[in-house]
């Protein structure tokens, strides 16, 4: 796991930023990680020191009544995100479908022009 900190050791991102003020910090993910199973929005409640990829120091720099509430919102916001882009997969195959469908549809007609012409053809050979 990496995390972002600033020069005061708080957890300001997890695993990518796009802050460059902020230093990136590797926590070896093992049963000894603290943050395993957190979401993100908790695990940036936190200032930690970290010692050879092991969490050797973390406190809230947050208030603590309001760490579950983050907590909260921040896993609400993730299960939304995973929400979005399920459903952008269900509208991309969907469209998919229709444009297979829309596809059958003209081989189809291609096909009955075919007939009408050859029947057309052999109505006035005769």
């Amino acid at each position: 796991m990496i995390v972002y900190v600033n020069q005061n050791g708080e957890i300001h991102d997890v695993g990518t930023t796009t802050d460059e003020t902020l230093s990136p910090v590797e926590i070896i993910d093992d049963d000894e990680n603290p943050f395993t199973g957190w979401s993100d929005a908790r695990i940036c409640c936190y200032r930690v020191q970290v010692y050879d990829g092991h969490v050797v120091m973390m406190t809230p720099f947050v208030s603590s009544i309001l760490i579950d509430f983050v907590d909260r919102f921040g896993t609400a916001d993730a299960q939304t995100a995973e929400d979005i882009i399920a459903a952008e997969q269900e509208i991309t195959d969907q469209d998919l479908s229709m444009m297979e469908a829309e596809q059958e549809i003209t081989d189809l007609d291609l096909r009955l022009m075919e007939l009408e012409n050859a029947q057309e053809g052999a109505n006035d050979e005769a």
